[in-house]
């Protein structure tokens, strides 16, 4: 299956529906979604008494990554809009890559048709935090927040390495996006170390940008 920059090869799909559930099974050799690439790609799960309960995994053996990702989402309504929203959570999930070891984990992501609530999305491992929390909507007064601490850049190598890039190093700092659904203003002050593009070491220093996208 292609589709403009996605592409899909050697397909499988199943669906049963048995009494009030449904289940779900989907494989595929490679994914490509733009420039992000998932080889090896599987999703199980199943849907019952407006709760979804899915595991992901992505196997890729050329750059010796892999991903286990797993997540319920619970169908409700807003308490005080009553505007239907679902509510995210991370059950067990790793990312490996490189001889390390990262956990993902949330409390809970809410997401409606004017935001998304992130309540502590986090990967975390071998001393690495990425965390990211606060509100992405249309309102300048909502903002989400990006803390890194010692955080290995490696973990983007599927992104990267589409671009023809090979990038190694640490990174410290933040980032906050404003009004991050539309015309978001984006301020970070982010620390690089040991940064190293195609085996290429570069200076370390600090990276200090606003961008306004309206």
């Amino acid at each position: 299956i292609e589709y403009g920059d996605n592409f899909i090869s050697k397909l499988d799909l199943n669906t049963r529906n048995q009494g009030d559930s449904i289940s779900l099974f989907v494989r595929a050799d490679d994914i490509y979604a733009g420039r992000i690439f998932m080889p090896g790609f599987s999703i199980i799960g199943g849907m019952r008494e407006n709760r979804i309960n899915a595991r992901m995994r992505m196997q890729d053996t050329v750059q010796n990554m892999s991903a286990l990702l797993g997540v319920t989402a619970t169908l409700g309504r807003d308490s005080v809009s009553g505007i239907p929203n679902a509510t995210l959570r991370f059950t067990p999930s790793t990312i490996t890559g490189r001889g390390k070891l990262w956990n993902v984990y949330t409390r809970s992501i809410v997401i409606d048709s004017a935001k998304v609530d992130v309540d502590g999305f986090v990967i975390h491992g071998d001393g690495q935090t990425l965390q990211v929390y606060g509100r992405a909507s249309r309102h300048r007064s909502d903002t989400l927040h990006m803390e890194l601490s010692n955080f290995d850049m490696g973990v983007l190598t599927q992104l990267t390495n589409r671009m023809g890039y090979r990038v190694e190093g640490v990174t410290n700092g933040h980032g906050d996006l404003m009004s991050a659904l539309e015309g978001g203003i984006f301020h970070a002050r982010i620390n690089f170390d040991s940064v190293r593009v195609n085996d290429v070491k570069l200076p370390d220093g600090l990276f200090e940008s606003t961008w306004d996208f309206q």
